[in-house]
């Protein structure tokens, strides 16, 4: 596809699809509801750790775990593993039963109480480690080894070449900061960000021409995402929200992009 037809199809879904309307159903929304940065980034790191499977049940799994705590970050802090254990006590979602959250709420808990907050640990890996990337690994190496019970796949083993999509839309929420994004994490160059790589994407970035087959790879997130960055060198990822609307909202489907593609 020529470019000038990408960058008018990029345009014409960013303009008409980033747009708060457009957001629910997305953990987002759970994210959106705090003003103060530290409960943001204990909220976002939750709802983005659960974004798998469908949205409805993402949905229910985030709000179960959230409404939980009436001062999120104090609570998260101050509360130990047995407290997490009796708190989410019969807690099931997909793979994840009790065990699993009290063990992520406990590695939380470590990073809160070493660091001072999420985003102060994040900040430190982000200005000591060698690359945006090795900066996440060595976050997620430190987060999953302070768990004080094995938090399954919550926390995801991102040096293993996975596309981290989890992660990476948490890092989307926290650095990017718009009618769609909150930020706080001023910190972080948005041109570093990587796209947060799940089937949406990847049928996407297979229709745009940026990758030739779809796999799950971060190889493959990084294509996609050099592919937007000839359309917005400094933010790249900005083009996220709104082209996986596409098949996540309910109101939207594929077939709209391949309407337009067609045109």
């Amino acid at each position: 596809m020529a470019a000038d037809k990408i960058k008018y199809l990029l345009n014409e879904i960013y303009k008409t699809y980033h747009k708060p309307e457009y957001i629910n159903p997305d953990p987002l929304v759970f994210v959106r509801n705090y003003n103060k940065l530290k409960d943001r980034e204990v909220a976002g790191l939750i709802a983005s750790s659960l974004a798998l499977g469908q949205v409805n049940l993402i949905m229910n799994a985030v709000d179960k775990i959230l409404s939980k705590f009436d001062s999120l970050f104090i609570e998260v802090k101050s509360l130990k593993y047995k407290d997490f254990e009796k708190i989410f006590d019969g807690f099931s979602y997909r793979f994840f039963k009790t065990s699993h959250i009290a063990g992520f709420l406990s590695g939380i808990n470590f990073i809160i109480n070493k660091y001072g907050s999420v985003g102060d640990c994040f900040r430190k890996k982000y200005k000591t480690e060698d690359s945006y990337i090795n900066a996440i690994h060595s976050f997620n190496k430190e987060f999953l080894a302070n768990c004080q019970s094995n938090p399954g796949i919550l926390i995801t083993e991102s040096w293993k070449g996975s596309p981290f999509k989890r992660f990476n839309l948490f890092l989307r929420w926290m650095a990017r900061s718009d009618e769609i994004d909150p930020g706080g994490w001023d910190f972080i160059d948005k041109s570093k960000l990587i796209v947060p790589l799940d089937t949406h994407m990847m049928q996407i970035g297979t229709y745009l021409g940026f990758i030739k087959k779809p796999s799950s790879s971060l190889k493959k997130a990084i294509e996609i995402t050099e592919g937007l960055r000839k359309y917005d060198k400094l933010d790249p990822v900005k083009f996220d929200f709104s082209l996986t609307r596409l098949g996540i909202h309910p109101d939207l489907t594929m077939e709209t992009l391949k309407k337009m593609i067609g045109n």
